[in-house]
């Protein structure tokens, strides 16, 4: 019964990702469809940093749905910064326990 919402979570996500997707293939500019996916995944992962594995994989799916694919490199640089900090945390956790 704990992973319940966390599941609910999840699919609550993969069903925003749905709909980010077909509002981003809407807007006209490349940049604003950039934009708004980098935001947000720059937000779940400031949200959830230790869902980074799932995140990454909706989004960097979104960004092949939406033919976007050059843009790998912007999401990598949030990723590597996100996973950073939470080696980070988690030495430092370590170190005072």
């Amino acid at each position: 019964m704990k992973d319940k919402p966390l599941e609910n979570m999840h699919t609550h996500t993969h069903a925003q990702m749905h709909i980010y997707v077909q509002k981003f293939n809407h807007l006209p500019s490349e940049d604003v469809r950039v934009y708004l996916l980098i935001s947000s995944f720059n937000h779940c992962m400031n949200m959830h940093p230790r869902r980074y594995d799932y995140y990454t994989n909706c989004y960097f799916n979104s960004l092949i749905t939406l033919k976007l694919v050059g843009h790998f490199r912007e999401l990598l640089h949030i990723l590597i910064r996100h996973v950073s900090q939470l080696n980070y945390d988690n030495n430092a956790h370590n170190l005072i326990n």
